[in-house]
């Protein structure tokens, strides 16, 4: 019950090819898919906070330096993956905040046991 295989030949004509030859998968990116919508442009970045403070649910998720100025992306704390987001854009040449939120809606529960239990 012993197969006897061939000998690779590397210069085979079946075997050549760009369609039998690996497949390269396309680089998928992260993030790539949020629609952004503008809300506002506020004044001062203690204003944006204040705005944030008064939301009682989000937290930063990440932040980064463009060549714009500052983004910071902040979740929702009862889901990472809720589809509704939030991000502050710090603008360096003028001090002004633009506020921008995800197309997305909410798609999670709010907890009902545990430390933030109750508290939204």
């Amino acid at each position: 019950m012993s197969e006897i295989l061939e000998p690779y030949n590397s210069e085979s004509n079946s075997e050549s090819g760009a369609e039998n030859g690996p497949q390269v998968q396309p680089k998928r990116y992260r993030g790539g898919g949020t629609l952004w919508e503008f809300l506002r442009s506020l004044t001062s970045f203690q204003d944006a906070r204040q705005f944030l403070l008064d939301q009682h649910q989000l937290k930063l998720r990440t932040s980064h330096t463009t060549s714009t100025g500052v983004k910071m992306y902040y979740n929702y704390k009862d889901s990472r993956k809720c589809g509704a987001r939030v991000y502050l854009h710090l603008l360096d040449d003028e001090g002004t905040v633009n506020l921008y939120k995800a197309e997305g809606s909410h798609h999670h529960e709010p907890k009902t046991t545990g430390i933030c239990a109750g508290k939204l």
